[in-house]
């Protein structure tokens, strides 16, 4: 049955070197997936992609057609980025190579004028190139060859993995099959796949030398399954720049965009931290980026081959899945039914319960997960080889901010092993930003809740402060008088009655009682002077401006910031930031009114220190 299609990301590990002028020759001598014949019209095709790609991104390009002798001076020495092959680990058909052509082709006049804009995106939702691949049905025959040299270790634990996340189901043989579809895994030159299930025979995977770890198998069976790249798909330019002063001009071709048509995501949606992501410095020829976030936050998340990520196994088992249950459940926070359990959802990263309405399974140590976030600051911490997932959650209405304090981690990008992973997006089905070399340039969540996870090893740690923004989001409870009245209060969500900037206002009535009701008309706050308040409380922090005190007037509670010098170290609390003028560092408010400073040396927002 012909295929819907996906679009994912694809990077793989970095890995050992190889000996640049063996790819060539492995490749049309049976490590690879071509004859000769067929390796010198592929290069054809690369060349032409290469030339619109140019066009596209308005580079120069080369002169000249690349030559496999060209390219067996270009090898990376990563065993994913395979110059020959489409964005590096992929084989395609030439029929798929003629619709990429072609899509890439539309892209192009897209940029030419706003008619064939226009015209490509009525193409784009009219046309579905479902042709680029078969979806497979269960179980998947596959093969070891075991006569490459393939790691059948490595091989069965990626097969594993799929089955365990997605209803995927695999069958391994003791031969290849003289007919029918199968996988052959084999150790290749490199790591490739071809892309969904092709033709109606075997058709190989390669797991070469430095292609053997978890994410790398699984990243080149979600070719096989029918995975592009993420940082291919049509819609990429909102979440990545490609950075053209960082590659080669012969490779330009490895950073095209599948068409609209061409990929169904099943609204899953961009993920930065897909196992199917280029890392940021994939096909670099000056070591430089070649990708840069466009929410500079997730630089260190792009390229991960850990495992695949839960949206990378959410469109899987959307896929082929979705017949699996026929029963409902009301998973919340992006969680679905588990195809593999109809009983339960399948929650995402920081989530967990029946229902995914709690915070996930913490190791013993890192204290409770789910929190909630009040006017004060309040910390987290966690230190050593543990896993700790925190779900922080604001009153409705409110978001929460955030600041991380303090943080040890191994350097490595793509954070692997140990990091700090804050999804401050509303979209927790996506992998969030991780942080292992850098502090966080963002301190404000988008809705009124915070994942935070911490994966440690011995020596990493953390810390964590938090509360709800602004901090003056509260209300007092309604005035009591003796008359019957409906009270009309400023629409803020209202949660324990502590502090609150809103005026309450009571309107007496005759002999009819009404229960109290909250409309959504504004109040003028009435006059007072300093002679109707009560005294300010105590401020609840002592430095950053991460502190309010209150005082009661009247009817209503004012609550302002307080202390606000900078904290040991030079650091303020949001929406303070630390400012330096004539060698003096304190917390400014923007908008409010700061030291004068002369035109002689002028105040500079300074990153937070530690």
């Amino acid at each position: 049955m012909v295929s819907y299609w996906l679009i994912f990301v694809s990077f793989l590990c970095l890995s050992p070197g190889h000996d640049a002028k063996s790819f060539f020759a492995d490749f049309v001598s049976g490590k690879g997936p071509f004859k000769q014949a067929d390796a010198l019209k592929f290069l054809d095709k690369m060349n032409i992609l290469n030339k619109l790609q140019a066009e596209i991104l308005e580079v120069q390009a080369p002169p000249v057609d690349i030559s496999a002798d060209d390219l067996e001076t270009m090898v990376q020495t990563k065993p994913d980025e395979i110059p020959y092959l489409f964005e590096g680990d992929m084989v395609l058909t030439d029929e798929q190579w003629d619709i990429i052509i072609s899509n890439v082709r539309d892209q192009y006049w897209a940029r030419k004028s706003s008619l064939h804009e226009f015209l490509y995106a009525i193409r784009g939702k009219r046309s579905m190139t479902s042709s680029l691949s078969l979806r497979w049905t269960f179980p998947i025959p596959y093969y070891i060859n075991t006569a490459t040299g393939a790691d059948t270790n490595a091989i069965l634990a990626g097969v594993a993995k799929w089955e365990e996340e997605t209803c995927a189901r695999f069958t391994r043989l003791n031969r290849l099959p003289s007919r029918g579809n199968a996988l052959e895994f084999i150790s290749g030159s490199g790591c490739w796949s071809y892309i969904g299930r092709i033709g109606s025979s075997s058709q190989q995977v390669s797991i070469g030398v430095g292609c053997t770890s978890l994410g790398t198998v699984c990243h080149e069976i979600g070719h096989a399954l029918g995975f592009y790249h993420e940082q291919a798909r049509y819609d990429r330019d909102e979440y990545v720049s490609i950075l053209t002063q960082n590659i080669q001009s012969s490779y330009l071709s490895q950073f095209s965009k599948q068409s609209f048509s061409s990929m169904v995501d099943y609204g899953v949606g961009y993920d930065y931290g897909s196992v199917m992501h280029y890392d940021q410095l994939a096909f670099s020829s000056t070591g430089g980026n070649t990708i840069a976030t466009l929410d500079p936050n997730y630089q260190a998340t792009i390229g991960q081959r850990t495992a695949p990520s839960f949206a990378d196994v959410k469109r899987i088992n959307l896929a082929y899945c979705n017949s699996s249950c026929t029963n409902t459940l009301n998973c919340q926070n992006g969680g679905y039914i588990n195809p593999n359990d109809c009983n339960a959802c399948k929650c995402p990263p920081g989530f967990g319960g029946q229902l995914c309405n709690v915070a996930g399974t913490s190791s013993n140590g890192c204290g409770t997960g789910d929190l909630t976030a009040t006017s004060t600051i309040q910390t987290i911490s966690a230190s050593g080889a543990l896993t700790c997932t925190y779900v922080i959650t604001a009153p409705v209405g409110a978001k929460v901010y955030f600041q991380m304090t303090a943080a040890t981690f191994s350097r490595s990008s793509p954070c692997t092993s140990n990091y700090l992973e804050i999804n401050y997006r509303g979209d927790f089905t996506r992998v969030g930003a991780r942080f292992c070399t850098s502090y966080p340039t963002i301190s404000l969540s988008e809705t009124n809740q915070l994942v935070v996870i911490y994966r440690g090893i011995n020596g990493a740690r953390f810390s964590l402060n938090y509360r709800y923004d602004p901090v003056t989001f509260s209300t007092s409870a309604p005035v009591t008088t003796t008359t019957t009245s409906t009270k009309t209060t400023t629409p803020l969500p209202t949660i324990s009655p502590t502090t609150t900037t809103t005026t309450t206002t009571t309107r007496p009535t005759t002999t009819t009682t009404r229960a109290p009701t909250t409309t959504t008309t504004t109040t003028q706050q009435p006059i007072t002077t300093t002679s109707q308040c009560a005294r300010w409380s105590g401020c609840s922090a002592q430095c950053g401006g991460c502190g309010t005190q209150s005082r009661r007037c009247g009817s209503y509670v004012e609550t302002v910031y307080c202390n606000t010098n900078p904290c040991t170290g030079g650091y303020c609390c949001r929406p303070f930031f630390y400012v330096t003028s004539f060698g003096t560092g304190y917390c400014r408010r923007p908008g409010a009114d700061a030291p004068v400073i002369t035109r002689y040396e002028k105040a500079v927002e300074q990153p937070r220190k530690g």
